[in-house]
């Protein structure tokens, strides 16, 4: 249940300072928490206890889009869709002291579909995101049950992180180029109820993610002094998604896409088309692959016995929000799936965290600087409870935080989890098995049929003091049909650990990595 904002005044500064519009605002002596970020920055509140603070303090730090448009004096707010705007001349909605515009708190997060909550004793608000009470719970159970059954498709033991958001853009993309049938069992698996309004979601949510990625913060000198989220502008959370489709001149001649695929590729994925042959496929292709995830992950694929392939890379680097100090960490045994005992590093630190705890789990929320994303560590013995379902039970708590420094990598074929998950047509390469005929041009289609004959997905993930890196790249690759009756190569996979993590993103729900650290050997 939200708590009501009642300001008690004794919190209140005797500093007192009067606004554009007349009245008078005393400063607001409170710690302020967004995202689970804590926000270094002043508030104010009004004659009636409304608490105002600074445009883009607060709301960066919950993952909006800010913008300030010095010829109308306007400032706009963009999240999950929707746009909010506040005139500087509005003196209902807004105030304006030293020249920077302030907005009501509670208003505005609630406008947005956030919470608001005030703790008297510890004199802080904290601000959180709550699409279960906003009506968009569709939109996040969308990203977050995918990635609950790759979750339960796991093996529990040894380290392995892989990632839903790259399994998932890139099968998406594989089914905007297949037939009804077999794009209904692909969609099904990835829990998407309709294609073009997923596609429609993606491309919002890429162009959200590279627009934060080249902010400079500068604005018109004429324009409010706004202030930035805590932290430096260096240090704040870096996130990319790359998407690319290619194919091999060489395995049909005058092959190529259809018109209609490469268009959906690129303008709902922003993914870029490219023709490869038998001697450049794989240079170019893992070439590709470095670039996009920081040279983290080299090598996807290592022959060029493929008619097409279709790429995505999710990149992350992202410092939490509280540093742990590395004076602090020290060794210490890490009980194994197995039983046996390893040393490792533990960092430590004590602080206001997001947690939820009952008789079968524990879990924390991490954040990471000047962004929604949060990494999620939950320890159970349950394996029947699925972990990602309690990030959105966990509330603000004073916790002293243990937990080890790692680096994990992983290498593993799709096939098999999305089999498990009712995909069957798509893996067809029958002769007369014509799955794929929206993805190619005719040339391809009157030659032979196409099925995907391979998945492939490298993760990389190191967790330190400082924060985290990770990066994914996954590969859906396409061949040629056989003649029927042949059979296809069966792969296996195993990976798991004692505690499971996940790094979710606030704004919509989506699972960019998940694992588990079960080894630490």
């Amino acid at each position: 249940m939200k708590k009501i904002l009642v300001i008690s005044a004794i919190l209140f500064s005797v500093f007192i300072v009067s606004t554009a519009c007349g009245g008078e605002m005393k400063e607001f002596d409170a710690e302020i928490y967004a995202g689970g970020n804590k926000v270094d920055t002043k508030a104010y509140i009004d004659e009636n206890n409304s608490a105002y603070v600074p445009l883009r303090g607060v709301f960066e730090a919950m993952g909006c889009q800010v913008g300030y448009d010095s010829e109308t004096k306007t400032a706009n707010i963009e999240y999950s869709g929707k746009t909010l705007s506040f005139s500087q001349y509005d003196s209902e909605n807004t105030v304006t002291v030293d020249s920077s515009i302030y907005l009501p708190l509670r208003a505005v997060s609630e406008d947005l579909g956030f919470s608001v909550e005030w703790s008297e004793e510890e004199g802080a608000v904290y601000i959180s995101s709550s699409a279960e009470d906003s009506g968009d719970k569709a939109k996040t159970d969308e990203g977050t049950d995918f990635a609950s059954k790759l979750y339960y498709l796991m093996d529990n033991d040894e380290n392995y992180v892989i990632s839903p958001l790259s399994l998932k853009y890139a099968m998406a993309m594989a089914a905007n180029g297949a037939d009804d049938e077999t794009r209904k069992e692909i969609i099904n698996a990835l829990d998407i109820s309709d294609l073009e309004s997923f596609n429609s979601e993606v491309k919002t949510y890429i162009e959200n993610v590279a627009e934060e990625e080249e902010k400079t913060y500068e604005t018109d000198e004429d324009a409010p002094k706004l202030e930035l989220f805590a932290g430096d502008v260096s240090e704040k959370t870096s996130l990319s998604i790359a998407n690319s489709i290619w194919l091999n001149s060489d395995k049909i001649e005058g092959g190529d896409f259809s018109e209609d695929f490469k268009k959906v590729v690129q303008d709902s994925y922003n993914g870029e088309a490219a023709s490869v042959t038998n001697e450049n496929a794989a240079e170019k292709i893992n070439s590709w692959c470095s670039e996009k995830t920081n040279g983290k992950i080299e090598r996807i694929i290592n022959n060029s016995d493929f008619l097409s392939a279709l790429v995505n890379a999710v990149y992350f680097k992202g410092a939490w929000s509280n540093e742990f100090e590395e004076s602090a960490t020290e060794k210490g045994m890490f009980t194994n799936s197995s039983g046996s005992e390893s040393e490792v590093d533990f960092m430590r630190q004590t602080g206001k965290f997001k947690y939820y705890e009952d008789e079968n789990i524990q879990i924390i929320s991490l954040p990471y600087a000047g962004s929604s994303i949060s990494m999620y560590v939950a320890l159970t013995e349950d394996e029947g409870i699925n972990v990602l379902e309690y990030a959105d039970k966990t509330v603000y708590e004073k916790v002293r935080v243990k937990m080890p420094k790692f680096k994990t990598e992983t290498s593993l074929s799709g096939l098999d989890l999305f089999k498990s998950l009712g995909v069957e047509k798509a893996f067809d390469g029958s002769a007369d098995a014509y799955h794929f005929k929206p993805m190619f041009n005719d040339t391809v289609n009157k030659v032979s049929s196409v099925y995907i004959s391979e998945i492939l997905h490298k993760t990389y993930i190191s967790v330190d003091e400082e924060g985290t890196e990770a990066a994914a790249v996954t590969s859906v690759m396409m061949s040629l049909g056989s003649a029927p009756g042949e059979e296809e190569k069966i792969y296996e996979f195993t990976a798991d650990r004692p505690f499971t993590y996940f790094i979710k993103d606030g704004s919509n729900g989506e699972v960019l990595f998940l694992g588990r650290y079960a080894d630490g050997k």
